[in-house]
């Protein structure tokens, strides 16, 4: 929680702002006062991305869709204007530290607040499914703990159960790849049983400190949703009795979030141990605090400043591609004098990769001996969740493209034409090669499913993607 700085609003819509509680791709959040006195948390979405109709139409969904969700578990909206400059969507301000945080600060929480934890879920999913609707990035970051349970926000990818398909690509994926259902991960079509995928695998976490299928990458996290069983080694009885069958790869074979109330005891006391109860204290404090603060007086309050388009562009630095595939932007003003081709090392640096999404430009390819690509972006994607896309060939092959990847070199790794590493394992093959100007990371391309012609095929994707690169930056 941090003071308002001189760009930020002074108020939106009714609510007097108090305090910034977070920036992301999308936009920001804040602290508000309502005229009643309640405090609310307002989402501001950033002009840039308002400014696309695709994106308005998808937030006007966010808002019909938040406001269809009532019940214990969930933050409730209060107010909203998708019609606003720079629209915004008002809930209910609960006070309590994530999941995640909880994870990272205190470490997996005791099996006994884990129960307390699955049955607030639960009754959360139960009702979201009851609106026939489908949250779709449930995971820590999502999950709220407060002195009175467990609530589940942010529905920004919901959609409904029966689909919405003028407002989301066929083949898209969504989501945060650790806690994807395989279906997701595949870009199939979602029901409410892959809400509770992503419900086992949070359990895992919340008693492990670990999901039941982190890799050491974002492919490998992938491959192991799709195909490996879960890590349930730090899993105990109870936890994996209930954990367990949510985790099933076929989607018929999970339980509804009804029958995993009907297994728990939604009774307790004191639901979280004391580390979370004063992470919860700790937090009201703040809002004490920032309630104290003098009224903010801001220098502007139209359209974006400095400091959010500067966010945007570190967005895209990292390699996050939703405001690329939500925009439809594939290059960046680029003047159509003739120029030379760039050579592979002037291609791949981090200023051109700023200014060219390789994934845009792979979308539809014909790549021998992969096939025709069909790339699949998630479209809300954040920085910590992915820095690439997944490319679907002929054979229902999987490649992995990542943008501003870790260099990583094993005993296996061979040095390419070009300056490639190729990198084979049992099941899967990466071809990378270094960002001239940050030679610790690369772009790649990665096979996610078992190939003969493995290494060949993430080989032939990545000069592929560096031609189209260079042919783009030369025009």
């Amino acid at each position: 929680m941090q003071r308002l700085q001189s760009d930020d609003p002074a108020r939106i819509g009714p609510y007097r702002l108090v305090a910034s509680l977070g920036q992301g791709g999308m936009g920001r959040v804040f602290l508000g006062a309502a005229p009643d006195g309640r405090l609310v948390a307002v989402k501001q979405i950033h002009a840039e991305l308002a400014r696309d109709s695709d994106f308005r139409a998808r937030f006007r969904q966010e808002v019909s869709v938040s406001r269809g969700v009532s019940g214990a578990y969930t933050a409730a909206v209060v107010g909203a204007d998708p019609e606003a400059d720079e629209p915004w969507l008002a809930s209910v301000f609960v006070p309590g530290p994530s999941l995640r945080q909880v994870v990272d600060e205190t470490g997996p929480l005791p099996e006994y607040a884990v129960l307390r934890l699955a049955a607030g879920l639960a009754s959360a999913l139960r009702d979201i499914h009851r609106a026939r609707l489908i949250h779709r990035d449930l995971k820590p970051g999502n999950v709220l703990l407060t002195a009175d349970g467990p609530r589940v926000i942010d529905f920004g990818i919901a959609r409904a159960l029966d689909g919405d398909m003028a407002l989301t690509s066929t083949g898209s994926i969504v989501g945060s790849p650790a806690f994807m259902s395989p279906e997701q991960a595949e870009g199939r079509p979602l029901g409410s049983a892959s809400d509770i995928f992503s419900f086992g695998a949070l359990l895992v976490t919340a008693v492990a400190g670990h999901g039941p299928f982190s890799g050491d990458s974002t492919p490998q996290t992938l491959y192991n949703v799709v195909h490996a069983p879960p890590n349930l080694a730090l899993v105990p009885p109870g936890i994996r009795q209930l954990a367990e069958p949510c985790l099933a790869k076929d989607p018929r074979q999970r339980p509804t979030a009804a029958q995993i109330l009907s297994r728990l005891d939604a009774s307790a006391a004191v639901p979280w141990p004391a580390p979370v109860h004063h992470l919860i204290a700790r937090q009201q404090e703040q809002v004490q605090t920032a309630l104290r603060w003098p009224a903010h007086t801001p220098v502007r309050s139209h359209a974006a400043g400095p400091r959010r388009r500067t966010a945007i562009r570190t967005m895209t630095v990292a390699g996050v591609l939703a405001l690329a595939a939500l925009t439809a932007i594939l290059l960046w003003g680029r003047a159509n004098e003739p120029a030379q081709p760039l050579t592979v090392q002037e291609a791949v640096t981090m200023d051109t990769l700023r200014r060219v999404n390789p994934c845009a430009l792979l979308a539809d390819a014909t790549v021998p001996p992969a096939g025709r690509l069909r790339i699949t972006v998630p479209e809300h994607a954040k920085p910590e969740d992915t820095n690439g896309c997944l490319a679907r060939a002929d054979g229902d092959l999987l490649i992995f493209i990542a943008e501003g990847a870790e260099v990583k070199v094993s005993t296996n790794t061979v040095k390419s034409d070009h300056g490639i590493l190729i990198d084979p394992t049992p099941v899967s093959c990466s071809a990378a090669i270094p960002i001239t100007d940050q030679p610790t990371l690369s772009l790649s391309a990665q096979t996610l499913t078992p190939s003969e012609k493995s290494c060949e095929v993430a080989k032939a994707v990545l000069l592929e993607a560096i031609a189209r690169i260079r042919t783009s930056e030369s025009r």
